[in-house]
């Protein structure tokens, strides 16, 4: 079937996308939500600190530089094509159709791939903070299910329902990670150092510590991932031109100072001297939160990370669908 007569077949059926459906602030969260900001905090960030040392926060600004810069880049490009298609759409108009086709199917690869894993991630964790709650062991993989069928909701019955719970799911995340980093800076004080936007405390002295910074930044990078995401919703966005540049610029932005706050604020708060503690540590976070909030505090971190873990498979679900319909009515799926 020609791509003509496919997208000629689809729209027939009705199942064309929802133009103007949502505005800036809900595609600006679905960058959020797919970048898991309070599971990266926790968890992604902390591998750097095996290269950065306690200079992990200048590792992690020089990487939120250089995401903006990418940023930048894509929402270029969403400018003059807005498409459902994303970094597909993106790759076939500027670097011709078969490696804009290769990277469309590494791209639905290596996305369903990662869905699991996430499911995983709420399962385990509800399953630990109920049991912590309630002294109740129900199976992880109950969780999970439940977990799956709530965002299988929110992505069937449309992107507004979908960018809402985005917009809510996203700001809990930031509003604990932020509230948690203010609170060790209040309580460090003086002795906050602000030194760590050095090399000093790199882990690798050469160049001056920079090489362990690089290093560390590649770590760092992997928390950044989810910013594109607003792209394939470009078709369903209100003045996508306008708003899916913004999104995406915006979100790399906020979410790197985000970071860059809470690394700073993490390792002052859990101690140089004792800062490989830190990446050893299977729950730096959670721990964190303990110190500085007491008993309540692993219970409001865990609970921070299975938010980030819906919110992420939510966002996930959305480009992913939109990417795959994009390749279907155009006959390359």
């Amino acid at each position: 079937m020609s791509s003509t007569n496919t997208t000629a077949s689809i729209e027939a059926r009705g199942t064309t996308l929802r133009n103007d459906a949502i505005g800036l602030p809900g595609v600006l969260f679905q960058s959020i939500t797919a970048m898991a900001p309070a599971a990266a905090t926790a968890t992604a960030l902390s591998p750097a600190i095996l290269f950065a040392g306690a200079s992990l926060p200048l590792a992690v600004l020089l990487a939120t530089v250089a995401c903006a810069m990418i940023a930048s880049s894509i929402g270029q490009l969403a400018i003059h094509i807005p498409s459902a298609g994303g970094m597909y759409t993106y790759i076939s108009r500027s670097l011709g159709a078969r490696l804009g086709f290769m990277s469309a199917w590494v791209y639905l690869i290596a996305q369903p791939l990662l869905l699991p894993l996430v499911a995983l991630i709420w399962g385990v964790y509800t399953e630990s903070l109920i049991q912590t709650l309630t002294g109740i062991d129900i199976p992880w993989w109950v969780y999970t299910i439940l977990g799956n069928i709530g965002v299988f909701a929110l992505t069937y019955y449309g992107i507004k329902l979908s960018a809402r719970a985005s917009m809510v799911l996203g700001a809990i995340e930031i509003g604990i990670i932020l509230a948690l980093s203010i609170t060790m800076i209040v309580a460090v004080g003086t002795h906050n150092d602000f030194r760590v936007f050095t090399p000093i405390y790199s882990v690798e002295s050469s160049l001056g510590g920079l090489t362990g910074i690089f290093q560390g930044m590649v770590f760092a990078f992997l928390a950044f991932v989810g910013f594109e995401t607003a792209a394939p919703l470009g078709e369903e966005t209100h003045n996508p031109k306008r708003n899916i540049p913004r999104a995406v610029i915006y979100s790399a932005i906020a979410i790197g100072l985000l970071y860059t706050v809470a690394s700073f604020a993490g390792v002052n708060g859990w101690g140089i001297p004792g800062i490989q503690g830190y990446a050893a540590s299977a729950a730096p976070w959670t721990d964190l939160g303990k110190k500085y909030w007491g008993v309540v505090g692993p219970i409001i971190i865990t609970f921070a990370i299975i938010n980030s873990a819906i919110g992420n498979g939510n966002a996930g679900i959305n480009a992913t669908s939109r990417v795959a319909y994009d390749m279907a009515r155009k006959g390359t799926l």
